[in-house]
């Protein structure tokens, strides 16, 4: 309504959109990141800007979720549920990080693993029991128990290689960086889990899409372990860091999402 209101042609409401998840991706960014720029990096690069191209409303709803990350950090429930309500008017898609608050402040050790490990265990037995849990959330969801388009291997692996990495680096980190490091890996963990979920049942595939949420905390993983990485090694970790996110969102643009190569529309000029 608002975009109408300025213009009633595509770009006002594409200029809307855009302005809506810039700001709350940058706010996030600048308001949590030990280094923003390795973060903004991340945040192009694994897919998470792009996201908004193809899925508007959800692309907004993980903007605002990256903003809301903050609040987790700081034990700030209100404010967290403050933001996950602004984010749920415009993908009911968000709501599911709610109820996951308290679970994402557990320190991350092997008690938490195995309990993720049965987690996924139990979702994989009971998906269709979990899928009529999605139905209150919206019918749309019903959709998902009757189509059977598979994929996502590729993601799959690439996720999960990146969290056996974000594991095996904790023991480097300092002490004081440990309780927010382990806000983020139970994130990312969690969306890593909806990928094996989806491969292990041969779901719909468009279910990953809930895991973006939780593999966006990767934005402020990376930086703090570039800030804590010994001069040894930080050349080899960064070696590593810029290869293989430039492979993976080349491979994302390309391969998954067919937006390669840029078409120029001629319609913005009129």
């Amino acid at each position: 309504t608002i975009a109408y209101k300025i213009s009633p042609e595509s770009y006002s409401l594409l200029l809307f959109i855009s302005t809506l998840t810039i700001f709350f991706e940058y706010k996030g960014v600048f308001s949590l990141s030990k280094a923003p720029i390795i973060s903004i990096f991340v945040l192009i690069t694994l897919g998470f800007y792009t996201f908004s191209f193809n899925a508007a409303r959800q692309g907004i709803a993980l903007s605002i979720f990256i903003y809301s990350i903050q609040y987790i950090v700081a034990g700030n429930f209100r404010n967290f549920l403050i933001f996950i309500g602004l984010g749920f008017l415009f993908h009911k898609s968000i709501i599911v990080c709610l109820p996951l608050y308290y679970l994402f402040r557990l320190k991350f050790n092997v008690k938490l693993v195995l309990l993720l490990l049965l987690s996924t265990a139990l979702s994989v037995s009971y998906f269709d029991d979990l899928l009529n849990i999605g139905l209150l959330i919206s019918d749309k969801y019903s959709i998902y128990t009757q189509l059977e388009a598979s994929g996502g291997r590729m993601l799959t692996i690439a996720y999960t290689v990146y969290g056996i990495l974000f594991i095996l680096m904790k023991p480097l980190l300092h002490d004081y960086d440990l309780k927010e490091y382990d806000i983020y890996l139970n994130l990312y963990s969690i969306g890593t889990i909806i990928f094996f979920i989806v491969q292990f049942t041969g779901a719909y595939i468009e279910i990953t899409r809930l895991a973006i949420y939780f593999l966006s905390s990767a934005i402020f993983i990376w930086p703090i372990i570039f800030k804590r990485l010994s001069y040894e090694i930080k050349p080899f970790v960064y070696i590593f860091f810029i290869s293989s996110h430039f492979l993976f969102y080349y491979t994302l643009i390309d391969k998954i999402g067919n937006l390669n190569p840029y078409i120029l529309n001629p319609m913005i000029f009129k």
